[in-house]
C-alpha cells in the first residue's frame, strides 16, 4: 500500500499539490483536490499563513502595541486555518483527561469543548501571545515577523514528519488514516528543504536564533506528539492538529527565551 501511495504522490503536479495544501490547511476557497493532502507543500503554505499573521503583528507593533500585535497575529493564524488545529488540540486534551479509553474517545468526538480542552486552549494561545510579544519587544517587529513565518512553516510541516515516523501507530480510520496513507518520505523531505529555506531567509534579517529555535521547536513538537500518541494508544487526526499548535508554541517560546 505504501508503494502505491508513493507512486501516486509523484504523479501529482505542483499546482494540485499547492491547491490541496491550501484547501486542507486554510479556509480559502481554492477548490478540492480529491484524495490528495498536498503534504509536500504544507511547510510552504504554513509560511504564507505565518506571513499573513506577521503583517498584522508588524502594523500594530510599529504603532507601539506589540502585545496587541501578538494577539492579532495569533488571531489571524486561527482565523485563516478556521481553528482546525485548535479544535484538534482541544479534542486531544479532553481525551487525555478522560478516566478510560471509552470515555476518552467519547470526549474526543463530542463537538463541545470540555474542561481539558478549555485549559489547553487558554494556556497554548496565552503562551503564544506572550512569546510573540516578548520577541517583538526584544528584537523588534521585523524579526518578530520572521519568527511568525518560521513558526508557521515548522508547525505545519511537523504533522507530515510525525505521520512518517509514527505510521505504525496511526489509527485505521478517520482523517489520520487517510492522511497517513497519502503521505510519503518524499513529502517530509520536501518540507524539510522548504523549512530550511524559510529559516535561512529569516536569518538574513539578523535573527540568528531562528535556526536553533526552529530545530528545538520542531523536536519538542515531535517528542510531544510521540508522547501523546503513547498515552492515547494511537495517532489520529486530532492528535495531528494538536501537534501543529504544540510545535508552534514550542518554537515561539524557544525564540522568546533566546531573545536578548
Amino acid at each position: 500500500m505504501e508503494h502505491v501511495v508513493h507512486r501516486s504522490a509523484r504523479s501529482v503536479g505542483v499546482v494540485p499539490t499547492l491547491r490541496a495544501a491550501v484547501g486542507l490547511l486554510t479556509r480559502l476557497p481554492v477548490g478540492v483536490v480529491a484524495d490528495v493532502p498536498g503534504a509536500a507543500a504544507f511547510a510552504l503554505v504554513g509560511a504564507v499563513i505565518g506571513g499573513l499573521a506577521a503583517a498584522a503583528l508588524v502594523v500594530l507593533a510599529l504603532a507601539g502595541e506589540p502585545v496587541l500585535g501578538a494577539i492579532a497575529a495569533v488571531g489571524v493564524l486561527a482565523a485563516v486555518s478556521g481553528g482546525l488545529h485548535l479544535d484538534g488540540l482541544a479534542d486531544t486534551a479532553d481525551a487525555l483527561v478522560a478516566p478510560d479509553a471509552y470515555a476518552a474517545e467519547r470526549a474526543r468526538e463530542d463537538p463541545s469543548v470540555g474542561p481539558g480542552g478549555v485549559v489547553a486552549l487558554l494556556v497554548v494561545m496565552g503562551v503564544e501571545v506572550a512569546a510573540l510579544a516578548s520577541v517583538a519587544a526584544s528584537w523588534g517587529p521585523a524579526v518578530a515577523a520572521s519568527v511568525v513565518v518560521v513558526g508557521g512553516a515548522v508547525s505545519r510541516w511537523l504533522p507530515v514528519v510525525a505521520v512518517v515516523l509514527l505510521r505504525d501507530r496511526v489509527g485505521h480510520d478517520g482523517l489520520g488514516a487517510w492522511f497517513s496513507n497519502a503521505v510519503s518520505w518524499r513529502d517530509a523531505i520536501v518540507g524539510a528543504v522548504t523549512v530550511a529555506i524559510v529559516v535561512g531567509a529569516g536569518m538574513t534579517s539578523g535573527a540568528w536564533a531562528l535556526g536553533p529555535g526552529a530545530l528545538i521547536g520542531g523536536t519538542a513538537g515531535l517528542v510531544a506528539t510521540a508522547f501523546i500518541t503513547g498515552l492515547r494508544g494511537r495517532l489520529d487526526g486530532d492528535g495531528l492538529g494538536a501537534s501543529v499548535e504544540i510545535t508552534l508554541t514550542a518554537t515561539l517560546v524557544c525564540l522568546a527565551v533566546i531573545a536578548p
